[in-house]
């Protein structure tokens, strides 16, 4: 069944447009870009980086490097207390970030793996949108970690596949799914998720002991 692709409305703001230049695939609508390509396409490609924001910054962490330098004290994460926010700058971002990233290195968290002749290093995240995600994120950029993100949606079997694929060891994870995930590691028996070995937990667990 083919897709249709749909249409944006005229005179309607939108920062993605359909790359009508490219067929599409069955069953899929045409490729989104960015609505600015127009403005930089004698520049670049819309499968190259050649149009920089900044000179140099090619890649996100150089972009929050560059912002944590020239606006160390703006907020960047925020997180709601139930009356306000309490927010966290770019420079305690970056502290914070660091020390995770300085962590996970102490304690081989997210050992070397080979894949098709490359060595990668991968640490899992799953959580709901909050600072730990963002802070845990940023972390692995500094240690040059991929972010291997899970999600309750992918369900049991997918999780699974992931996890084997990468050979994750360790999972960054809310408080509320350690028992879910350490069930999902009891259930395996070793069968696809066995070098899994660490969580770490984003929220204090009443119920664990300090053992």
């Amino acid at each position: 069944m083919e897709t249709a692709t749909p249409q944006i409305p005229a005179g309607k703001f939108c920062y993605g447009q359909w790359n009508l230049d490219k067929p599409k695939e069955p069953g899929f609508s045409h490729e989104l870009i960015s609505s600015f390509f127009d403005q930089i396409k004698d520049k670049t490609t819309v499968d190259e980086l050649k149009d920089l924001p900044f000179p140099g910054v090619d890649t996100l962490l150089k972009a929050f490097q560059k912002n944590v330098k020239e606006m160390p004290e703006q907020e960047l994460l925020g997180t709601n207390n139930g009356k306000s926010y309490d927010w966290l700058t770019f420079k305690q971002v970056d502290d914070i970030a660091r020390d995770f990233a300085a962590g996970v290195m102490a304690l081989d968290l997210a050992p070397e793996v080979e894949g098709e002749g490359t060595q990668w290093r991968f640490l899992g995240i799953q959580a709901k949108n909050r600072k730990e995600w963002g802070l845990t994120h940023i972390g692995n950029m500094r240690n040059n970690v991929t972010s291997i993100t899970l999600y309750d949606t992918l369900g049991e079997d997918a999780s699974k596949y992931v996890i084997n694929q990468t050979g994750l060891t360790t999972i960054a994870c809310q408080g509320d799914l350690v028992a879910k995930i350490l069930q999902m590691k009891i259930d395996d028996k070793g069968e696809k998720i066995g070098h899994l070995k660490n969580l770490v937990t984003f929220d204090k667990r009443e119920d664990m002991t300090e053992e």
